[in-house]
């Protein structure tokens, strides 16, 4: 029956939840349960007596009303940028371009409108035909293209050249430092009215600032 915490556990476990089961099996052995009380607080449970919360430690926007992941925008937002630069192939004349979006929060639109923006901004890009290289179009106020000429199209009108996150990065002790002490107080915030039930708390974060 002791197996029966871990068939559970491959099942529902978020990556982050993963990598510290993994880390905390090779510690307590059989004595890690995951989800003691079901869908609530804590994640693990060791030895009966210490509660673990698990979170991703990620990076935040916090000049909106709620701070908000990085990744909240910048996953969707790429997706879309990828699939509209897919979308143009057919116009493929022999020419082609690496293009580059950089972008900053937050947007004055949601992602469908600034997908139709930047299918726009490719097609005046291509209209005007310009001839500089590299070129810069504003896409709107908080989006830009730079497009740089490429010989290894292979048919491909338009090619992922990168991003840049205007909101990302900064002095790697005080991102970490601001974004640590949200993840504690977030936590904090959620165990309070359970911390009778274990002798101990722990909160693992698992870094995902540094691969962003």
């Amino acid at each position: 029956m002791r197996d029966a915490p871990h068939r559970k556990a491959t099942c529902k476990m978020n990556r982050e939840e993963q990598i510290v089961f993994e880390h905390l099996k090779k510690l307590h052995g059989e004595n890690v349960v995951f989800e003691p009380e079901r869908n609530s607080t804590p994640d693990f449970a060791v030895n009966s007596s210490v509660a673990v919360e698990v979170r991703r430690l990620n990076q935040h926007f916090f000049e909106s009303k709620k701070p908000e992941g990085l990744e909240n925008l910048s996953f969707p937002l790429l997706d879309a940028f990828t699939e509209v630069l897919e979308s143009l192939n057919y116009l493929y004349e022999g020419k082609s371009y690496f293009v580059f979006i950089d972008y900053k929060r937050p947007l004055s639109s949601n992602i469908r409108q600034a997908k139709k923006e930047m299918e726009l901004a490719l097609r005046n890009f291509l209209t005007y035909k310009v001839s500089s290289s590299p070129c810069e179009i504003s896409v709107n106020s908080e989006i830009t293209f730079l497009f740089y000429e490429s010989n290894h199209g292979n048919g491909k009108l338009f090619l992922v050249g990168g991003s840049g996150d205007s909101d990302a990065g900064g002095w790697i002790i005080p991102v970490f430092v601001e974004n640590i002490r949200h993840c504690i107080d977030e936590k904090s915030s959620k165990v309070s009215k359970r911390l009778p039930k274990y002798s101990e708390w722990w909160l693992y974060l698992v870094d995902c600032i540094e691969f962003f």
